[in-house]
């Protein structure tokens, strides 16, 4: 009888466990606004900075989503601030609907001083008393994991006028809590928040699954299990992280950003040639691959079951363990 599958590298699980596996906790760092309330003229300008603090946390990716009332106000300019200053691509700004987005994250050491992200300038329609409001949708985020406290939304995404930024989904019914959880993992790939119409899918794959491939592609799901496996340090264990794998594996979605990142990092496997694609023991798993699972690169069943590490690896099975 085969063995039953383990994750691998216990005790990095155990340390990572925590940042996996809440990654819909709640954490302290806050947004807010430095103008949220005020009566203006029509024509008046009104600037708002995009403020940040992370209270103890360590921040390195935000998106934020501003809502207004659009009939008495209209953003005219959005200006990236310093603190975080990569757009993750672009932000949007919606004078229909009234809500402004945006996503930007910092390489490097990440933000641990209250900060300006971003400042924004509207201008008022009318003579009106106006009220400027943070959403729910608005993360902030640490190596992947959701740092913000909720007392900074002003407003539930629910209260808003319009859904905005996500794309119309058909076949399946939303689920808030879910696609939270999902954008976390997003994050811990793109560092960055999903942007375009492809990321937005990607996510979805995440979080409601339904990606995988029929027939299973095996050299696929050994790739992304490899690329699960540098980032976690562990094997999947629960449904959303077979999700990750399988929109890893059988999609172009989820994709390593080559721009943001480099080719050398998780890039094409027409990249990466040389000294990570050798394989001394002929075992199916590269040397660089033997380091990532805990194998012997020169051993080519490492645990003496009769099955090749490469094989065991592909097929969901620990190499390490008979």
């Amino acid at each position: 009888m085969r063995k039953v599958v383990f994750p691998l590298f216990i005790f990095a699980f155990l340390l990572s466990q925590v940042g996996v596996h809440v990654a819909s906790a709640e954490g302290s760092a806050m947004l807010s606004l430095s103008v949220s309330e005020m009566t203006v003229l029509a024509g008046e300008m009104v600037t708002a900075d995009v403020i940040v603090a992370p209270n103890g946390e360590s921040i390195d990716t935000v998106r934020v989503e501003i809502v207004y009332d659009a009939s008495l106000l209209e953003a005219t300019w959005f200006d990236l601030d310093s603190s975080f200053p990569s757009l993750s691509p672009e932000y949007e700004i919606d004078n229909t609907t009234g809500v402004l987005t945006f996503g930007a994250y910092k390489y490097g050491d990440p933000v641990t001083q209250t900060s300006v992200i971003a400042t924004v300038t509207f201008e008022a329609l009318t003579d009106q008393e106006i009220d400027l409001a943070i959403s729910s949708n608005s993360k902030l985020i640490s190596d992947g994991e959701e740092k913000i406290d909720s007392t900074s939304f002003d407003i539930d995404a629910e209260e808003a006028s319009e859904e905005v930024v996500e794309e119309e989904t058909s076949d399946y019914e939303k689920d808030a809590e879910l696609e939270a959880q999902a954008l976390v993992y997003f994050g811990a790939f793109y560092a960055r928040m999903p942007s375009s119409a492809n990321d937005w899918e990607a996510l979805h794959c995440i979080a409601y699954g339904g990606c995988q491939g029929s027939p299973r592609d095996l050299s696929a799901e050994e790739h992304a299990l490899i690329l699960f496996g540098q980032k976690y340090a562990k094997m999947p264990d629960t449904d959303m992280e077979w999700n990750v794998l399988h929109t890893i594996a059988y999609t172009d979605l989820l994709t390593w950003d080559e721009q943001a990142y480099g080719e050398d990092d998780l890039g094409d496997e027409e990249v990466v040639e040389t000294e990570e694609e050798v394989d001394t023991d002929a075992d199916g798993l590269t040397d660089t691959e033997e380091e990532t699972y805990g194998t012997d690169p020169e051993n080519a069943d490492t645990d003496g079951d009769g099955y090749l590490d490469g094989e065991e690896v592909s097929t969901g099975h620990d190499p390490l363990s008979v």
